[in-house]
């Protein structure tokens, strides 16, 4: 009897691919249809979006996962989401922000999402380099340092 090696990896390997895109373990997504984070490629292809920047933190540093995030200017927004503490609202752009509005919290008890409003006009081609604090449940505020490249 001959069993089909291609279908078996298949099936192997969609269930990987599968495991690797779920959330945190803990968090919750915000909307089941979240899309995959942009590439650089094909940043402005489709509807706006909101662009999700998970924090991890592992006892001692806060990182993330996707360090350049792409959004397209005056159409995408950008949210930070943790599941083991608070994002502050303490940004600190090094050459100043994207946004027209600092982000800011959804709801004031929400505080582990941090939401902003799409990029502001006149930033497309440019790249913002900050420094975000997270707020762990267990210690004092981490810095993490993401990039967030504007698209045309």
């Amino acid at each position: 009897m001959r069993t089909n090696a291609r279908s078996l990896s298949t099936l192997a390997s969609a269930l990987l691919l599968a495991a690797s895109t779920a959330t945190m373990p803990g968090c919750t997504p915000r909307d089941q249809n979240t899309p995959p984070p942009k590439v650089k490629d094909q940043a402005c292809q489709g509807p706006a979006t909101t662009v999700t920047v998970f924090v991890e933190y592992d006892g001692t540093v806060a990182t993330t996962r996707n360090k350049t995030v792409y959004v397209c200017e005056g159409k995408d927004s950008v949210e930070w989401v943790s599941c083991d503490g608070e994002v502050s609202e303490n940004i600190s752009w090094k050459n100043g922000s994207p946004f027209a509005e600092a982000p800011k919290h959804e709801t004031p008890n929400k505080r582990n999402v941090l939401k902003s409003k799409p990029p502001k006009a006149g930033t497309a081609g440019k790249g913002f380099d900050y420094t975000l604090e997270f707020v762990p449940t267990s210690g004092k505020p981490v810095p993490i340092d993401p990039r967030i490249v504007i698209m045309p």
